[in-house]
């Protein structure tokens, strides 16, 4: 059976099978109905009423015609669904404007990337199928190279301050933000990448960064922490209109671990840091807070007593801090040889985890 694949599109052109799709309620109908679904926003130009018009025009299509093939132009212009005898079914509109203008989204959400090197990504092969497919609504703002400053088409890798992207250097945190955009297809969604590798509250490599929100202004210290909160509005000025913070992604804690910092001390830090974000960043008082855990050789191959006491912070801030949550790492297996970094697939069981962890914060009121 020949199939035509555009994008994240598959549609089958064999005509029993097209007989089969028309039949209601029949298993092939079902699955395809099941498969645009949850596609049609990416493949379509990312405004409310031309998702909903094609959606429906798709639905409509899979019924009365053999759906073959959708031909999308570059952005800006319409895409077609066309049958089996090239004739179209559904044309939507032009969706106009460029990647980081276009002003038909009813609002963008801004998700700032927090912490340290396995917030920043690692090289990864092979690369998971799929990872670095773009959407039309999901976008970055790099904080460096090329487009620095500015709005781009979000793919990874992405460019986080200080240490230069490396190509096929995979994160949790893009996977994360697509999963997101899916879910808010009228939204703008833009990530707003603020890890610096080797980071922490008491302890960098090299010692002159700091995320501690009372060390802001200390003598010979970056303060990442205002860094974040200064990125994030840039990018809200950026984009103008309504913009909110619906989430931030941290995953920190190897740096505070290797150079000793207390279980209460940690504590204190990271709880001051959650409310600080959420005071200065832009309609960030609802923001869910998620905390990710660090690769399961860390805590425990290395020093197992001294990193887990952090961890327990970690896994107890959802009961310390409201609308916060917790993203448990894949098991053992999954470490680079430094037992430190994940792999490009621990990195991809990471996303889901802090997928679940995100709706599991919501509730945590």
């Amino acid at each position: 059976m020949a199939l035509v694949y555009y994008g994240e599109f598959d549609a089958a052109s064999d005509l029993t099978t097209a007989a089969n799709i028309r039949r209601t309620a029949s298993h092939a109908q079902v699955a395809v109905e099941e498969r645009i679904g949850p596609v049609a926003a990416g493949i379509i130009a990312a405004t409310p009423t031309v998702s909903q018009a094609a959606a429906a025009g798709v639905a409509q299509a899979i019924v009365n015609a053999n759906l073959v093939a959708s031909r999308a132009a570059a952005s800006g212009s319409a895409l077609e669904i066309v049958d089996d005898a090239g004739v179209v079914v559904f044309t939507s509109a032009a969706s106009g404007g460029s990647a980081g203008g276009d002003t038909d989204f009813s609002e963008t959400h801004l998700i700032p990337v927090t912490g340290q090197s396995n917030a920043v990504g690692v090289l990864a092969s092979p690369i998971a199928p799929g990872s670095a497919d773009q959407l039309p609504n999901l976008f970055a703002m790099p904080a460096q190279g090329a487009g620095a400053g500015t709005l781009v088409q979000a793919s990874e890798p992405l460019a986080h301050p200080v240490t230069a992207p490396q190509a096929n250097t995979r994160g949790f945190a893009f996977a994360f933000a697509r999963w997101y955009a899916l879910q808010h297809p009228d939204v703008r969604v833009v990530l707003v990448p603020c890890a610096v590798s080797g980071t922490g509250f008491r302890f960098s490599s090299p010692n002159t960064y700091s995320w501690a929100p009372g060390r802001e202004g200390e003598a010979g210290i970056t303060n990442l922490y205002r860094a974040a909160i200064n990125r994030v509005a840039a990018a809200a000025a950026l984009v103008g209109g309504t913009v909110k913070v619906p989430a931030i992604l941290w995953h920190q804690m190897e740096a505070d671990a290797v150079g000793g910092i207390t279980a209460g001390q940690y504590a204190a830090d990271l709880d001051a840091l959650i409310a600080g974000f959420r005071m200065s960043m832009p309609n960030a008082q609802d923001a869910v807070f998620l905390a990710g855990q660090t690769v399961w050789e860390f805590r425990n191959v290395r020093r197992p007593g001294t990193y887990a006491q952090l961890d327990g912070v970690l896994q107890s801030t959802p009961s310390r801090v409201t609308r916060t949550g917790f993203a448990p790492a894949p098991g053992q297996g999954y470490a680079n040889s430094d037992n430190t970094h994940f792999t490009g697939k621990g990195q991809w069981l990471l996303h889901k985890a802090y997928i679940e962890a995100y709706e599991s914060a919501l509730y945590n009121i």
